[in-house]
């Protein structure tokens, strides 16, 4: 009886894994090669496929194809994503989606302990106000699109992994899935570096967002000691090497202060780091903003040398950090200013255009928060993470703890200079959020 329950395990994984890969192969082949995802009924008709093949794999083994979802998340991008409207549909966004409903029933129906904490309600409360700030957008349709990758989408992973995860088995287990995701999509950053040189967009996806991914498999393998199993040190080396032509220069100031920031976090001292991070941010995001010509640069300077900022120089010549701080200052004045404009909501998310250039943010999650959600969502977002820092701050004696909390702070020391609500800053923050939740979960019941 027992060897049948293991074989049982076991048909259930490999089946599962059979129908989800044909489920990315067949979505890969209908929208790059066949192209006919240009007709809006035929990507309902896609949808509808992907939507009743999921509802059955997440039926028939709900947390490994969670397991596998979160897998495909860095390459979800770039092998099945179309639009309908102002949702975007990927293996991550479909399967989570279904996964939040399939969290409800589990809660309901099935036992599941979930403990909504004030945490969850300011969550809940950033969504509410940031849906506000939507509808009050002059541009609803973009605010919103967006809005669905940098609030709605991160929200539900938080709600996902904080129900399904029940063990420390289940724990383990999902963030090794992620892990070896990470070092695979590091693969791909070395082969892509190797072709052009520069750097490096991954599969479609930005060079600051593969490198917030990258970061995470490197913090996890070094910090859990996992590196030091042998597959752990070759994931750990193919990560490292894929970060590295990414070329970010925050991560990059950040992963190497990383061990003083893990013993301040050990020794219980998160809580009062954040502190100290969110102020200290803050005053100089004002003084920056309203003193740019303390840089010592000019935008002449500054256009002469842009055409080079896709190879290492971006991260040996201090120009290159003069050039971006200023043009940095330039757009936190933008954004205050529109901030201004509708200080209780904000303008909502939006793409837009700074002196000819493109923007979807303002490169400063303090300018970001006030512009696009206005006083309201600045003061929830800034309440989410002061108050998850505090609740968890003190449980150093759990090292996966100590390891998502380095993980969310070292994102938010990148999103000072370089945006919160865009890319996969929200994605990764709240999925590790999670996580926490998950392990305090564990460790408390």
């Amino acid at each position: 009886m027992f060897s049948f329950q293991i074989s049982s395990q076991h048909f259930k994984i490999w089946y599962s894994i059979l129908i989800f890969s044909l489920l990315l192969i067949f979505d890969y082949l209908i929208v790059h090669l066949i192209g006919l995802e240009n007709t809006e009924n035929f990507r309902w008709i896609l949808l509808i496929i992907n939507f009743f093949i999921f509802l059955f794999l997440i039926i028939f083994n709900p947390f490994f194809i969670f397991c596998l979802i979160l897998f495909v998340l860095p390459f979800s991008r770039k092998i099945f994503n179309f639009e309908i409207n102002v949702v975007t549909f990927n293996p991550y966004t479909m399967g989570i989606i279904l996964l939040s409903f399939y969290s409800l029933y589990c809660i309901f129906f099935k036992g599941f302990r979930y403990d909504f904490d004030l945490i969850d309600l300011i969550i809940t409360l950033i969504c509410i106000s940031f849906f506000i700030s939507t509808i009050l957008a002059d541009n609803v349709i973009d605010a919103g699109f967006l809005a669905f990758h940098a609030i709605f989408i991160p929200v539900v992973s938080y709600f996902v992994i904080k129900t399904l995860i029940n063990n420390d088995f289940e724990y383990k287990q999902a963030i090794l899935f992620f892990i070896v995701s990470i070092s695979i999509f590091g693969l791909f950053a070395l082969f892509e570096y190797l072709k052009t040189h520069q750097r490096v967009f991954v599969l479609s996806v930005p060079p600051i967002s593969a490198a917030t991914f990258l970061s995470v498999g490197i913090l996890y393998l070094v910090y859990s000691k996992w590196y030091k199993n042998f597959l752990g040190l070759i994931g750990l080396l193919i990560s490292f090497i894929g970060f590295i032509v990414t070329f970010s220069r925050i991560y990059t100031l950040t992963l190497i202060f990383s061990p003083i920031f893990y013993k301040f976090f050990k020794n219980g001292k998160a809580f009062f780091l954040i502190l100290f991070f969110f102020l200290f941010s803050f005053l100089f995001t004002i003084y920056i903003t309203y003193n740019p010509d303390v840089i010592n640069i000019n935008e002449k300077q500054c256009l002469k040398i842009r055409s080079k900022e896709r190879t290492i120089k971006r991260l040996l010549n201090v120009n290159f950090y003069k050039c971006n701080l200023y043009g940095r200052a330039i757009l936190y004045k933008a954004g205050i200013y529109n901030f201004f404009k509708k200080p209780l909501f904000g303008v909502g998310l939006y793409r837009g255009r700074t002196k000819g250039l493109p923007v979807i943010t303002q490169h400063n999650f303090h300018v970001e928060w006030l512009e696009f959600g206005g006083i309201f969502g600045y003061l929830l977002y800034i309440s989410l993470f002061i108050l998850f820092f505090k609740k968890y701050s003190s449980f150093v004696y759990d090292n996966f703890i100590v390891i998502n909390l380095l993980i969310i702070f070292i994102v938010l020391c990148n999103s000072f200079t370089n945006g919160f609500m865009h890319g996969k800053m929200p994605y990764v923050s709240f999925i590790m959020m999670g996580f926490t939740a998950a392990r305090y979960k564990i460790i408390k019941f």
